[in-house]
């Protein structure tokens, strides 16, 4: 019987699997609206077809995240619902902002990922169970400011490890607020401005990053460019 996939109704949800010395361990907590896949029901607990992201020293050189299937379980009383809902993440990732925004029809959309590798731990292993066997296709990635503190851990995920080692994501759509930050000590490092109305506005704005010079950029704004590229790369329509 195929894995049904059902939508927690119950608060927090830990999930299990039986060890080597036949005791039983932990390894997940669920939150409510979270999806299982549900195998059935067996001896007072639901089996899942569960998915974690479990580091391997052996693989590559320096060692790789891989993504392993478990024969796991939770407790009998858990409750489902039918309909998934409207879930948005608050990623904790160090210095700026992250979010991620899920919708009830599994639309995923990234907002912002801070500067550090947070959001490329969290994403990878929150989604675990769809990069067991492929990239994660989003809906967009949104960059709300031109500070790296809010999209180079956008960078570290896009250029990560996923299956068979190609990006762990993908998307055809990239919004941003249309700064881009020049090099240290360049005069406008934000580009040309005017002030009206003793307001400063910059309005040197540009629509798509791929078309600007390497010049213009700083060192993240570029190694962004260079990910978007990667991006493309692996992306049909982008």
């Amino acid at each position: 019987m195929p894995a049904m996939l059902r939508y927690l109704d119950s608060d927090m949800v830990t999930v299990y699997e039986t060890g080597d010395d036949g005791k039983k361990h932990r390894l997940a907590t669920l939150l409510w609206g979270d999806s299982v896949k549900v195998k059935g029901k067996s001896a007072g607990f639901w089996k899942l077809d569960f998915t974690t992201r479990v580091w391997d020293k052996n693989k590559v050189e320096k060692g790789q995240y891989v993504w392993r299937k478990h024969d796991a379980f939770i407790d009998g009383d858990v409750a489902f619902r039918d309909d998934p809902l409207l879930k948005i993440r608050f990623v904790d990732v160090g210095q700026g902002d992250g979010a991620i925004i899920e919708s009830p029809k599994g639309q995923i959309i990234l907002l912002d990922g801070g500067e550090e590798e947070h959001i490329y731990h969290y994403f990878t292993a929150a989604w675990a169970h769809l990069l067991r066997t492929k990239a994660v296709e989003l809906a967009a990635i949104v960059v709300t400011h031109g500070d790296a503190d809010h999209f180079e851990g956008l960078t570290k995920l896009v250029n990560g490890w996923g299956p068979q080692g190609k990006p762990p994501i993908s998307t055809k759509r990239v919004f941003h607020n249309g700064l881009v930050k020049r090099p240290k000590g360049t005069p406008d490092l934000l580009g040309k401005t005017v002030k009206q109305d003793g307001v400063t506005y910059v309005v040197d704005l540009h629509d798509d990053l791929l078309k600007t010079p390497d010049k213009e950029f700083n060192g993240p704004g570029l190694r962004w460019k260079e990910a978007l590229l990667e991006l493309k790369k692996n992306t049909t329509g982008f």
